[in-house]
């Protein structure tokens, strides 16, 4: 029964994907990634990328319209340890975590052009300063502050629409989108076919990383798989209760899925 138990699981797993309790994410790593995505832009795609954490993963499993937005991407990247962790288990060696931040950084020095639209006016202009200062090179054609929207009103406010439009003018090969989940996946999904070849990224709180409202975590700490405690303790009241959520979350549905396969893994004869 284990042999068989065991084929059940690599049932979950394509050549190019993993599915996560039915979120479809890329096997990739952050030494592929960046080069993947200047393969999208170079092909003039059009459509989104996400990058979903725990939390992200665990929403979607309940939210039908979240899960369809992420399997429909161009790509979905595994942006977190327990991600990668359970891509490992099911025997992908090639998988590793993509970090948003990270991924900024490495397309900053490259031949593309981009747009950030997220965050506050203030934190905007603090990431303008910062990513100028690292990257004096870097082709960045705007920055500009959403307005606060629920999520159900992404794809009918007016002052978003036109945002969209100016962006489209402005033509950037890529266009990096901080509204956190499930807002950023909402409006790249509902935009990307407007933009056209322009390709959107959704990064969520990296902003607070390129603004330095945050710390990136070390790198003995991301070894240790760590990075939840450090994004903890910088700011609890606001990431406690949504770390808990994942982590519970996403340990509960890998649970039952075992406890589901084993059920249907037919007894040895």
């Amino acid at each position: 029964m284990e042999g068989k138990t065991i084929g059940l699981f690599f049932l979950m797993v394509s050549k190019n994907h993993v599915d996560i309790f039915g979120t479809k994410v890329s096997i990739t790593n952050i030494n592929l990634a960046p080069q993947q995505v200047i393969g999208l832009c170079e092909k003039k795609s059009t459509g989104y990328i996400c990058l979903p954490d725990a939390y992200v993963i665990v929403a979607a499993a309940k939210n039908l319209r979240l899960r369809q937005i992420l399997n429909q991407s161009l790509l979905t990247l595994p942006d977190g340890a327990p991600l990668v962790l359970y891509a490992k288990s099911k025997g992908i060696k090639n998988i590793g975590t993509v970090s948003g931040y990270w991924l900024v950084k490495k397309l900053m020095d490259t031949h593309l052009t981009h747009y950030f639209y997220g965050s506050s006016p203030g934190e905007l202009a603090k990431i303008k300063a910062n990513l100028e200062n690292e990257f004096p090179h870097a082709r960045i054609l705007g920055y500009k502050s959403p307005p606060w929207v629920s999520p159900n009103e992404i794809e009918t406010n007016s002052q978003i629409a036109d945002d969209m439009e100016q962006i489209k003018l402005l033509g950037p090969n890529i266009v990096w989108v901080g509204l956190n989940s499930p807002k950023q996946d909402y409006l790249m999904k509902a935009y990307a076919p407007l933009l056209g070849n322009i390709v959107l990224i959704g990064i969520g709180g990296v902003y607070d990383y390129l603004s330095g409202t945050m710390k990136i975590s070390p790198e003995w700490v991301k070894k240790l798989s760590l990075r939840w405690v450090y994004r903890i303790i910088q700011n609890p009241r606001r990431l406690f209760r949504k770390t808990f959520i994942a982590i519970f979350g996403f340990s509960l549905l890998t649970l039952k899925e075992f406890v589901s396969v084993r059920k249907k893994a037919p007894a040895d004869v």
